[in-house]
């Protein structure tokens, strides 16, 4: 028996109701026609920036939002709390995706949700976001050769 309710309910009532439930909250969040439906209006990815909270300040810091596929409890895991609201906002993620391939170490791919600089002003500040939202790699350099013979080095040197 739910709480609350007289009636005991069965197998068949329960389900139907909250099929029912589920359809009303879904209509409130999504607007009346199915068809419109997608989950990326609904579950989007921001990464934020301290300075992003500032409204004026969100577009310049702040990369996305965007929508993105995954949920809870899956591979693509993309927290967020259930709620009525028009959006899911989502709360964690992982901060990087890797995959080794211990027979060929160089043919290893890996992928930052947004870039390999937290300077805004830099082109890698999120130029791997949309690779990471759609699922895809980068090759990870891993080859001492090919990494010295790159034309962009950075050098740190100690001061004198």
């Amino acid at each position: 028996m739910i709480s609350g309710r007289k009636k005991r309910e069965n197998r068949s009532e329960i389900l139907t109701r909250s099929f029912h439930d589920a359809m009303a909250s879904l209509t409130t969040q999504l607007g009346p026609e199915l068809d419109g439906w997608k989950w990326g209006d609904v579950h989007q990815l921001e990464h934020p920036h301290p300075l992003g909270a500032v409204a004026l300040f969100r577009p310049f810091f702040n990369v996305g939002p965007t929508p993105v596929s995954g949920s809870n409890e899956v591979i693509n895991n993309q927290l967020f709390l259930y709620s009525d609201d028009a959006k899911h906002t989502i709360k964690a993620g992982p901060s990087t995706r890797r995959i080794i391939d211990f027979s060929n170490i160089e043919n290893s791919r890996a992928v930052l949700p947004t870039g390999e600089s937290g300077v805004f002003t830099s082109p890698h500040y999120d130029d791997q976001a949309a690779l990471y939202v759609e699922g895809k790699f980068r090759p990870m350099l891993l080859n001492e050769a090919k990494i010295r013979s790159l034309r962009q080095k950075m050098q740190f040197s100690p001061k004198r």
